[in-house]
């Protein structure tokens, strides 16, 4: 016997409010697939609009901030440029730019060097500077020619205690940080070395 001649004959054998029970169960199971797949499309279509809605509010950012943007991007290219250069050893750099300002005596402080992007491509040396009665002006001058410089240099932290009825006379206390953009070949060599590291110590253990 067929699938359909036997659906019909057990359909046949049901009583009229057994039949009906049937219908109406078949009819709500049908209604609830359809709903299902509506719910379905209608999701992927809210989905689709929100994302549309979301790049064209992108899109009209960019285009009202696109000078900042653009002046944001070169701003990177340029500190990109820098980093890419061998900073000279900060210490000796630092004290030698103190003396041409004329900023007396210097007291420094190095700091642990850091490793930085998730493949440790950057090296950050950094500085503690105090120094003590100083001139606003020739400090400030030294700031800009430090930042301003061949190499990716700048201040990072900056604390300042002005001298009693001497506002014009200082006592700062700069953090200066110098950034190096490892070569390919040099991060390569980095990982050899790391690697190096790993199994000796399996090694020993």
């Amino acid at each position: 016997m067929k699938l359909f001649e036997r659906i019909e004959y057990i359909y046949d054998n049901f009583s009229d409010r057994e039949q009906r029970m049937v219908v109406a169960s078949v009819l709500i199971l049908l209604v609830f697939i359809a709903s299902f797949f509506v719910f379905l499309v209608s999701g992927s279509f809210s989905e689709r609009e929100e994302r549309v809605r979301e790049l064209r509010s992108a899109a009209r950012l960019l285009e009202q901030n696109r000078e900042s943007v653009e002046e944001s991007r070169q701003a990177l290219a340029s500190f990109e440029m820098k980093a890419s250069k061998k900073p000279p050893m900060l210490q000796g750099h630092l004290d030698e730019l103190a003396k041409t300002f004329e900023l007396g005596n210097a007291s420094f402080t190095p700091k642990k060097s850091e490793e930085l992007g998730p493949n440790r491509e950057y090296q950050m040396e950094s500085v503690e500077v105090k120094f003590f009665d100083v001139d606003l002006k020739k400090i400030t001058q030294f700031m800009d020619k430090l930042e301003k410089g061949p190499n990716l240099i700048m201040v990072t932290e900056l604390r300042i205690t002005t001298r009693r009825n001497q506002h014009d006379h200082l006592d700062p206390t700069l953090v200066v940080s110098s950034y190096y953009k490892r070569s390919a070949a040099e991060l390569k060599e980095l990982a050899k070395k790391v690697t190096k590291g790993k199994k000796g110590k399996g090694k020993k253990k």
